[in-house]
């Protein structure tokens, strides 16, 4: 895509850390003539991580939060 872009919002609180991120992605062509184009979308994904010790962390992350539609392909 020629235009993207990610804002993100962290919260640390004791051993916990939740993360909030939008990712934004402009329109794409599937093909290398540019006659097949993909719509321009955008997602929101969450983070949760629980450190267990100084080597350890468990994270939880949900991707596309809101379940978005992203067109990934056409056939001409």
């Amino acid at each position: 895509p020629e235009h993207q872009g990610i804002l993100q919002f962290t919260q640390r609180y004791e051993k916990y850390q939740f993360a909030l991120r939008a990712r934004l992605l402009g329109s794409q062509y599937e093909d290398d003539q540019n006659t097949l184009k993909l719509g321009s979308y955008g997602t929101v994904d969450l983070d949760l991580t629980s450190s267990f010790s100084q080597n350890l962390d468990l994270l939880l992350s949900v991707t596309n939060l809101f379940d978005q539609t992203i067109e990934t392909g056409k056939t001409s």
